[in-house]
């Protein structure tokens, strides 16, 4: 899981992994359906599937989301400090 001081790309690759999790245990699949499903050998999916990201592109993280036709929305939004000025 990443920590707060984790940058927005690490944060984002998690919610992918975990919205891939989810569809694992939505469907009631074992961890060699999902490598199946995604092209990846189990030790790549393991770690997937237990959130460590960091050798995963946000790229692939994607790719991999729509394999599985997942709903996809990414909203991107710039954040405002509270005297309205942007980060």
């Amino acid at each position: 899981m990443p920590s707060e001081k984790s940058s927005i790309n690490e944060k984002t690759k998690y919610q992918f992994s975990q919205a891939i999790t989810r569809y694992q245990i939505k469907n009631n699949l074992e961890e060699r359906e999902i490598a199946n499903k995604l092209g990846l050998d189990k030790n790549t999916t393991a770690r997937l599937l237990r959130g460590y990201v960091e050798n995963f592109s946000l790229d692939s993280l994607i790719n991999y989301v729509e394999k599985l036709h997942l709903p996809l929305r990414i909203k991107v939004s710039e954040i405002k400090r509270l005297d309205g000025s942007l980060l």
